[in-house]
C-alpha cells in the first residue's frame, strides 16, 4: 500500500491514533500515569506447502521480530483464527503448536476469536497480537540529528527461505535465521548506543528505508556494491532487486554519531555484516537514483 495514503489517512485520522503509532515503527506504546504499555498485531499466516509447525512459527517468528525492535519481550497475546484452508487436524496441530510456543516465551493467551471468514488465498490466516509493559528501550523517540543508519544482518533471508520450500533452490534456511532475536541481544549490549531499531520484512530494506525516511524526514542512498556483501552468493542472480526482497532477520538501526565506530567494531568482532547509509535530500535513491522493484517473494507465492 502507498505509504503516502497511509500518512494521510494517520494524519487525518490522527485523534484516534496513539501519537507513537507511526509509519516507521515496528511498535505502538501507550502511557498513562502508572504504566507504560507496548503494542504489536501482525498476520497469522499459513501456506499449504509448509507443514502446521513451520506456519505457526513462521506467524509468531513476524510477530516477535516487531516487537522486539522495542528491546523488550511481550507478556501477553491476542490471536484470531478464520475459517482453516486445510483438513481439521492440520488445523488443530497448528494452533495446538502456537499455544506451545507461546509457552517456550513465557506468555499467556489474554483473548481469541474464530471466524469464518478468511485470507488463506493470500496466506494469511488471521493475526496476532502482542503486549508487554515497560518504556521501550530502542525508540524512534530516541533519534537524534547527527545519528548514523545502518542495515545489519544478511538480505534476502525470507526470499530465500520460501524459494527453498518452493524448490527454486538447493540452498536451505531455516526459520529461526529469519528472526531477529539474535541482532537485538547484540543491540542490548550497546543500548547506549543503539537509539532505533527497524525490523526489515515485507519489500526489503528499500520499504523499509521509505518507512524511516518519512519517520525522521531524511533521504538515504544505498550503495549496491555495499549491500553485495549482505547478500548470500546464490542470490547475487538477483541483482539490483535484491533491495525489495524480503529480509526478516535484519534491521535497520540508528546508532549515537560519537558511538558508531565502536558500533562497528563489535559487530565487525560479531561476525554481523553491515552497512553504514549515506544521506541524500529525500526519498531512497540506489547509488544515486531512483529505483522502482518489486518484491520477488509476491510471485512466488502466489504461484
Amino acid at each position: 500500500m502507498d505509504l503516502g495514503f497511509l500518512h494521510k489517512l494517520i494524519s487525518d485520522n490522527s485523534d484516534v491514533i496513539v501519537p507513537t503509532n507511526k509509519i516507521g515503527t515496528d511498535f505502538s506504546t501507550a502511557r498513562n500515569r502508572d504504566s507504560t504499555f507496548i503494542f504489536k498485531i501482525e498476520p497469522a499466516v499459513y501456506y499449504d506447502f509448509l507443514t502446521p509447525v513451520e506456519n505457526a512459527r513462521l506467524s509468531f517468528t513476524f510477530a516477535m521480530n516487531d516487537f522486539l525492535c522495542s528491546g523488550r519481550n511481550p507478556l501477553y497475546a491476542m490471536i484470531d483464527f478464520e475459517s482453516p484452508p486445510v483438513p481439521r487436524h492440520k488445523f488443530i496441530e497448528y494452533i495446538g503448536y502456537y499455544y506451545e510456543i507461546l509457552r517456550m516465551n513465557h506468555m499467556l493467551l489474554s483473548a481469541a476469536h474464530t471466524g469464518i471468514y478468511s485470507n488463506s488465498g493470500f496466506g494469511v490466516i488471521g493475526s496476532i497480537a502482542m503486549v508487554g509493559t515497560g518504556t521501550p528501550i530502542f525508540s524512534h523517540e530516541r533519534i537524534r540529528r547527527d545519528d548514523s543508519f545502518y542495515i545489519v544482518g544478511k538480505i534476502g533471508l525470507e526470499l530465500r527461505f520460501f524459494m527453498f520450500r518452493k524448490k527454486m533452490i538447493s540452498a536451505r534456511t531455516e526459520i529461526e535465521e529469519l528472526a531477529i532475536n539474535p541482532l537485538v541481544n547484540l543491540f542490548l549490549q550497546q543500548r547506549k548506543a543503539v537509539h532505533y531499531v527497524h525490523d526489515i520484512a515485507e519489500g526489503g530494506p528499500y520499504r523499509a528505508l521509505e518507512e524511516v525516511s518519512l519517520l525522521v524526514n531524511r533521504g538515504f542512498d544505498l550503495d549496491s556494491s555495499g549491500m553485495r556483501m549482505l547478500v548470500p552468493p546464490d542470490l547475487h542472480n538477483i541483482g539490483k532487486n535484491i533491495i525489495s526482497a524480503s529480509s526478516s532477520g535484519a534491521a535497520i538501526v540508528a546508532i549515537s554519531g560519537r558511538q558508531s565506530q565502536s558500533f562497528e567494531q563489535s559487530m565487525s568482532d560479531s561476525g554481523i555484516p553491515f552497512l553504514k547509509l549515506a544521506s541524500a535530500e529525500e526519498g531512497v535513491l540506489l547509488d544515486g537514483k531512483t529505483y522502482k522493484g518489486r518484491d520477488r517473494l509476491v510471485s512466488i507465492l502466489s504461484n
